[in-house]
């Protein structure tokens, strides 16, 4: 776990779009149980606004931890919401009773801090962006909030201070490697997948059954995987 401190290799906000949906087609074809897939690309998250996730529940690839991941793309701009276990102290805990049942605990003064340390996370973040940030801290609050307008640059509030948040972590697949991706599948998956392919997808070329075959060859229900791409908006010639 670490924190991004140099937002400047940052893709811009374009290739990052790309990028995030070529992550989510390849998931389409790589994992046919949605409720293991790690990353996912919803075109249509409202007027004009595509969401990408990470939801991962059972352990990251380097630290261990559980994390979450919410991207938003808007005419605006972009805005990244994450939110890393490891670096969160929890409010909720629990205790185990005389019986041996558990019964679960809130802290109100760790919970206060939370609540003060997420708003210092997201000190400056332009308005656009708010509506989007609040509905996302309902569903994973936060550890680390970047952000970039559609004619400035990626930043972050002045106020998140040092600590570990998971950012350096989360966002590494993002930096338009496709052998980020290969490694992720090596280790998730325990699988090899082509280099090559993986390659075209970041660039987002059009999904063949060629490649989807060279990418999972035990794969059958092709139709749905058309079906899931078509929804999603990737190109594709199933």
């Amino acid at each position: 776990m670490s924190l991004t401190k140099d937002l400047s290799s940052m893709l811009d906000i374009e290739d990052l779009r790309q990028v995030c949906k070529g992550i989510a087609a390849l998931e389409i074809v790589m994992c046919r149980k949605k409720e293991f897939r790690y990353y996912f690309y919803d075109p249509n998250w409202s007027d004009n606004e595509e969401v990408f996730e990470l939801i991962n529940g059972c352990g990251s690839v380097k630290s261990g931890c559980n994390s979450n991941m919410m991207i938003l793309f808007c005419p605006d701009g972009c805005v990244i919401n994450g939110f890393d276990n490891c670096s969160y102290d929890n409010e909720i805990y629990y205790t185990i009773d005389d019986d041996g049942d558990i019964q679960w605990q809130k802290d109100a003064d760790k919970e206060r801090e939370n609540i003060l340390k997420m708003k210092e996370i997201t000190q400056g973040l332009p308005d656009v962006f708010h509506a989007f940030i609040e509905k996302s801290l309902e569903y994973i609050k936060s550890t680390f909030c970047i952000w970039k307008t559609k004619d400035g640059k990626w930043s972050r509030s002045d106020m998140a201070g040092t600590q570990e948040d998971g950012s350096a972590e989360m966002l590494d697949i993002l930096d338009g490697n496709p052998q980020k991706y290969v490694e992720f599948c090596e280790w998730y998956y325990q699988v090899n997948i082509p280099l090559d392919i993986v390659e075209k997808v970041y660039n987002g070329e059009s999904l063949t059954l060629e490649m989807v075959k060279s990418l999972n060859s035990k794969i059958e229900d092709i139709e749905l995987v058309k079906n899931e791409l078509d929804k999603m908006g990737y190109p594709n010639t199933l």
